[in-house]
């Protein structure tokens, strides 16, 4: 199981370009990546038009693409946690994408403080709520932004992802500098 953080530029999309200006941050969102390559999320980000706590279309496939627009953190977790936190996300497919929640980091004065904001979800808060319902990452911020997650689960890392290998065998992969494992006791 990873948590996966979006650095994409591939495209402009103004709330992207905002948070990563606000937050001083290459991240703009962040997502949970399950061992069998699917990816749950909270979006305000209209694919398919879905928006809020959906399955995401995308599926981590470890291709050079998924990692030149995503940094990923490896979180340990058993077989009975990955399926008490699909039960989550399945039990909220659907619920809303909290714009409230979203310009709470923006401005805070004129929409209460994220702690505050309880009509839907952002990444930060669905991301982290999933996780702490098996048991996980319970002392990890909830009502913070992607980068502030990022640190966080950094701080912890002790052992580096093993980067995967790209094309032929002769081919080097990228380096990913922002791939880290968490260690298995916290």
């Amino acid at each position: 199981m990873k948590i996966a953080f979006y650095k994409g530029t591939k495209t402009f999309h103004p709330v992207t370009w905002l948070i990563r200006k606000i937050t001083s941050s290459q991240y703009s969102h962040v997502a949970i990546v399950f061992s069998d390559g699917r990816i749950a999320e909270a979006t305000g980000k209209p694919v398919r038009a879905s928006l809020g706590v959906r399955w995401s279309p995308l599926r981590y496939d470890g291709s050079e693409e998924f990692h030149q627009n995503w940094d990923l953190i490896s979180v340990p977790a058993t077989q009975q946690q990955e399926e008490q936190i699909a039960a989550f996300v399945d039990a909220r497919v659907g619920e809303p994408f909290s714009w409230r929640g979203l310009f709470s980091f923006i401005a805070p004065w004129l929409v209460g403080r994220l702690e505050q904001v309880t009509d839907g979800w952002i990444c930060t808060t669905f991301s982290m709520a999933a996780m702490r319902s098996a048991g996980l990452l319970l002392d990890v911020p909830m009502y913070v932004c992607p980068r502030d997650i990022m640190r966080d689960l950094q701080a912890r890392s002790q052992t580096p992802v093993l980067t995967p290998s790209f094309g032929t065998a002769s081919q080097k992969a990228p380096a990913m500098a922002g791939s880290y494992s968490l260690p298995l006791a916290a």
